[in-house]
């Protein structure tokens, strides 16, 4: 019996607690509420925010989206990241995604020598090249700058070896 007394305290203090912070939340839930804020995402909402967190870019996904299905569809893009670069990295997987359903090859150019990054390849096989926060060798002729750290190289202006 002696129990008894102590349980229906501790019910009563959690419900008091409960209380008070159900009465807490109430306006800040009912401001919410009536401001709209639980509205369906836009479109590619995740990937904006990634790229313009580690790329410096406003509306990147529907500007690399766009870009990619300009180029040829049966040739294969690539894309040069930094070696051991994470936010490189992290904005390959990103263009790669938005890149959907065409599969991007990476290739990872060390810091430095991002000049010769895609030295020997066929360009005749390739639609394009993608650098993600790498800078632009002398090889490619004109790019599309997508974003402050991106920018695409499509196929017909990349220099082929014997016209250097």
């Amino acid at each position: 019996m002696a129990r008894r007394p102590l349980a229906t305290t501790q019910c009563a203090f959690w419900a008091a607690v409960c209380l008070i912070y159900i009465i807490g939340s109430a306006p800040r839930l009912v401001k919410a509420l009536r401001a709209d804020a639980f509205n369906a995402p836009a479109a590619f909402h995740s990937t904006d925010k990634y790229l313009a967190a580690t790329a410096g870019m406003t509306d990147g996904s529907r500007r690399i989206g766009d870009a990619l299905t300009l180029l040829p569809d049966k040739k294969r893009p690539i894309g040069i990241v930094k070696s051991e670069e994470p936010v490189s990295s992290f904005i390959g997987m990103v263009v790669a995604y938005l890149a959907w359903p065409r599969e991007i090859r990476f290739i990872s150019a060390a810091t430095g020598v991002t000049s010769d990054a895609g030295e020997g390849l066929d360009r005749r096989c390739l639609s394009g090249v993608v650098f993600c926060d790498v800078s632009t060798p002398s090889w490619a002729r004109k790019r599309v700058q997508l974003g402050p750290s991106v920018s695409l190289v499509p196929s017909p202006t990349i220099i082929e070896p014997e016209a250097r």
